[in-house]
């Protein structure tokens, strides 16, 4: 045998040391590249199973659209308010009785009840007044007229007045008592009522001076009852025209005429406009 040279025993013995580090080096290559895979295949996993979509419902979930589905719903409509027509009581004489008119429709108490829609009740005899009673025997004077007014509890009194008390010859004394005696009843069977006075009205004369104290007691009787004292002037001085020849009464257009100043007067106290 031929003897080996150390340098080649040298040589094999690096090649071999060579062979043996790579057959290390791709047994760690492997494990590495195998770990790789596995890492990969992991998260692919994960990002699928977060990124599926939902599942569809099944068909015993799903309900056929209605009309109910795709119709506006439809909103419920308020309902108007309604109520009964108030009930105004005109307490009054000639002028409110309309004994100078061709129709009760033309008076003013009826022209302005309809104009409000009330409920009219109309308490007027001619040639009254608060303390002075007419020439029929149920031409009573307005103080004994009240409890029937009180009785249909009306929501609105009105009373105009005064003319027959000052040109009757009364006693002022009792005309002012009876007046006192007229809003203080109203007041004690009405507490709820809203009472107004108009001023007392003259023909288209003059007026006297006894008409106008007269005017200043009934306004002091209305407010002390916490009432409220219409001054609508003298409408008809100075308008012969406007009053009926056989009558101290307005004709229809006396009436026509209380009817708009009695009107614009009272829009305040109704809050509203003429």
């Amino acid at each position: 045998m031929t003897p080996v040279s150390p340098t080649k025993v040298e040589l094999m013995a690096k090649r071999a040391n060579r062979q043996a580090s790579l057959r290390e080096w791709f047994a760690e290559f492997g494990q590495y590249l195998l770990l790789v895979i596995v890492a990969s295949i992991t998260i692919f996993l994960v990002v699928l199973a977060f990124n599926r979509p939902a599942s569809a419902p099944t068909n015993s979930s799903v309900r056929p659209l209605t009309s109910a589905d795709t119709e506006m719903p439809t909103p419920t409509p308020t309902p108007t308010p309604t109520g009964a027509p108030l009930t105004v009581a005109f307490l009054g004489d000639s002028s409110t009785s309309g004994e100078g008119t061709t129709s009760t429709d033309n008076r003013w108490t009826s022209q302005l009840a309809a104009k409000h829609v009330w409920t009219e009740m109309n308490a007027g005899i001619a040639r009254t007044g608060y303390g002075t009673p007419g020439e029929t025997q149920d031409a009573l004077p307005y103080t004994e007229r009240v409890p029937g007014i009180v009785a249909a509890s009306p929501d609105i009194v009105l009373v105009s007045g005064g003319f027959f008390d000052s040109s009757a010859g009364s006693s002022p004394a009792v005309v002012n008592a009876a007046i006192v005696e007229t809003f203080t009843e109203l007041r004690a069977g009405l507490p709820e009522a809203e009472i107004v006075a108009i001023s007392p009205l003259w023909d288209a004369s003059d007026t006297p001076p006894r008409l106008t104290e007269i005017i200043d007691e009934v306004r002091a009787a209305v407010e002390a009852v916490d009432g409220t004292f219409l001054d609508i002037g003298q409408p008809l001085d100075g308008e012969p025209q406007l009053i009926a020849a056989e009558h101290s009464a307005p004709n229809d257009e006396g009436h026509a005429v209380l009817f708009d100043t009695i009107r614009d007067a009272l829009a305040p106290i109704l809050d509203e406009g003429p």
